[in-house]
């Protein structure tokens, strides 16, 4: 873990000292951010497949008791909330510095499109860190099935959005 954390504090402090103009350090920050929470959230995906797996071999039967599924789904949703939560950030951020990135009207449009449809991805696994945490144990599969939704979901707003870059 040492390394890790090291690595997330430095990134951010030496990218603040060779930008002198400061145009890229929160874009660095953010995608540090991003890299530690990939690799904290790759290890509750371990469980969770151990236990969405663990009918089909005997050794995983035992890895995880039922009363800890409610907080592996609120962990793994909080953690795709949070990975989606900083792609949104980039995104916003590269919307609010658009003029400074000499964006077009399509790739600003574009890149504000982009930031909802990751918005969207943040919204679901909110939702799924709620319903995991305040329906009873027997009904916590329903935070993981939520996630079936992102795909109408998205259908949807791509829909919108081209209806809207048609204009």
């Amino acid at each position: 873990m040492r390394p890790t954390a090291a690595t997330a504090i430095t990134t951010p402090a030496f990218g603040l000292l060779v930008d002198r103009l400061g145009r890229r350090s929160l874009f660095m920050a953010l995608g540090t951010f991003l890299l530690f929470l990939v690799l904290l959230y790759v290890y509750p995906l371990k469980f969770l497949f151990t236990l969405l797996l663990g009918g089909l071999r005997e050794s995983n039967a035992n890895a995880i008791r039922p009363e800890q599924t409610k907080y592996l789904m609120a962990i793994y949703s909080s953690g795709y909330a949070a990975v989606f939560g900083v792609f949104a950030l980039m995104y916003h951020h590269a919307y609010v510095r658009r003029s400074d990135l000499g964006l077009t009207a399509k790739q600003a449009f574009e890149t504000r499109a982009q930031g909802g449809a990751m918005a969207l991805h943040l919204g679901f696994g909110l939702a799924s860190v709620l319903i995991a945490l305040v329906l009873p144990g027997n009904l916590v599969s329903v935070a993981g099935l939520m996630y079936f939704l992102i795909g109408p979901a998205q259908w949807l707003y791509w829909s919108r959005v081209r209806r809207r870059r048609t204009r």
